[in-house]
């Protein structure tokens, strides 16, 4: 009998939604993005970001990184962000 009530518990629980990851090279929007498994936090003003302009920012690296946009905003505030970050099951790292 015990069994059943741990098992008709556990079916209520509902899964965390979590944000879409994308490759450094598809960020094409401003905003302030999350890496993945370093937790690092990388901010990308709309200006950053423009067709035909020199990259403001550049990554090099073997490994595919995966990101996640917490805030349209490049400016959110810190603790916000970390939040988010934990909130979707990643480890923040500023």
């Amino acid at each position: 009998m015990r069994t059943a009530a741990i098992q008709s518990t556990a079916s209520v629980a509902t899964p965390q939604s979590s944000l879409p990851e994308c490759n450094w090279e598809d960020i094409n929007e401003p905003g302030a993005y999350v890496e993945v498994s370093t937790g690092h936090l990388y901010r990308f003003p709309p200006e950053a970001l423009v067709q035909g302009g020199s990259p403001v920012i550049g990554k090099s690296s073997r490994q595919v990184l995966k990101f996640v946009r917490l805030s349209d905003d490049p400016n959110a505030i810190i603790s916000k962000l970390r939040t988010l970050a934990a909130d979707n099951d990643i480890q923040p790292n500023f």
